[in-house]
């Protein structure tokens, strides 16, 4: 039943189905991954992280499982949390472009911008067209006033998404940025684009 309803699209339903198999049989490891998943996306991190720490229980080593975990501190905005989890990660999993990224952006909700830096700049070494962390690298350069640097990414991370948002309005925000500074002797306001705002 909770399949079905995943397939039909009815995501808190889903959920809901999940949750009472994973009542069923507390072992189901499927269950309370798929469980955790759907609250995760209806927006009910609480909930998410309940089916988590369940599935947790059942396999502590899953990488599935701590990727899940970490993305469910970033939805309770509990990032230095998720920069643990993905560390952790990343100990285990070194080469995997997904972790990564993970991790990266992590560091830049965290305010960790060089660490941020160091670990997109790493990971566009190995997948150079990863428009979210063009983006992403964007922003650090962003706070770190290297405007011209920043308007590169951003304008890369287009070059590979042309439907990514966020670079647009990062890049909009950049040049208008880098405008004010040039005309005025106004203060350089790096909050512009925060990917937390």
């Amino acid at each position: 039943l909770a399949q079905a309803y995943q397939k039909l699209g009815k995501i808190p339903e889903a959920a809901e189905a999940y949750a009472r198999a994973g009542e069923l049989d507390a072992k189901s490891f499927d269950a309370q991954m798929q469980a955790a998943k759907c609250f995760l996306a209806t927006g009910q991190p609480v909930r998410a992280m309940a089916h988590c720490q369940a599935a947790r229980q059942i396999n502590e080593t899953s990488v599935e499982v701590m990727l899940l975990y970490g993305r469910i501190c970033e939805a309770q905005r509990d990032y230095k949390e998720a920069v643990a989890v993905y560390e952790q990660v990343s100990a285990v999993e070194p080469n995997d472009p997904n972790v990564s990224l993970a991790l990266g952006q992590a560091y830049v909700r965290a305010g960790r911008y060089d660490q941020a830096r160091n670990t997109l700049t790493a990971l566009l070494k190995a997948k150079p067209k990863q428009a979210a962390a063009l983006r992403d690298l964007g922003y650090c350069f962003v706070r770190s006033g290297s405007l011209d640097e920043a308007i590169e990414m951003y304008g890369r991370a287009i070059e590979v998404n042309e439907r990514d948002w966020q670079a647009h309005n990062g890049l909009v925000l950049t040049e208008v940025l880098q405008r004010l500074i040039r005309d005025s002797s106004a203060p350089m306001d790096l909050s512009l684009g925060d990917p937390n705002a």
